[in-house]
């Protein structure tokens, strides 16, 4: 928990599962709209798993459940007409938009990159944890 409070207190989360592909890859670009984010910024950030997360309690992390919880309480911000779960894994390949949308993963990795340019301020894998995909 150390760990925790001194490596990941800026944003007071820490994910531990990468994705593979870039917030724009898996994100209706309707949500953006919801955040004050834009597709260059979804183009830059990675986008990391909501599987398994840790949360300190702060003010910041406050902010960030709240904008979480508006969103959700917002049909059309947490899953917009034409959202689908699965994507086209050709073009997460290349990066391009795989016609998906991950629903609270992508709000909250709006909300993280938001928080912080530095995706180690939120981000690290753990040698103790695994997530598996079936």
């Amino acid at each position: 928990m150390k760990e925790q409070q001194q490596n990941f207190s800026k944003c007071g989360f820490r994910q531990f599962d990468k994705t593979g592909h870039t917030i724009f890859a898996a994100t209706n670009p309707k949500m953006y709209t919801f955040f004050d984010f834009t597709e260059q910024m979804a183009k830059k950030n990675e986008m990391f798993g909501a599987t398994l997360f840790t949360v300190k309690k702060s003010e910041e992390t406050n902010k960030i459940i709240e904008k979480l919880v508006t969103c959700a309480l917002e049909e059309e911000c947490m899953a917009p007409r034409a959202s689908f779960l699965y994507c086209i894994p050709s073009k997460l390949e290349k990066g391009e938009y795989g016609d998906c949308h991950r629903f609270d993963q992508s709000a909250l990795a709006i909300s993280l990159a938001q928080c912080s340019d530095q995706q180690s301020d939120y981000f690290h894998q753990s040698s103790i944890v695994a997530v598996q995909r079936m």
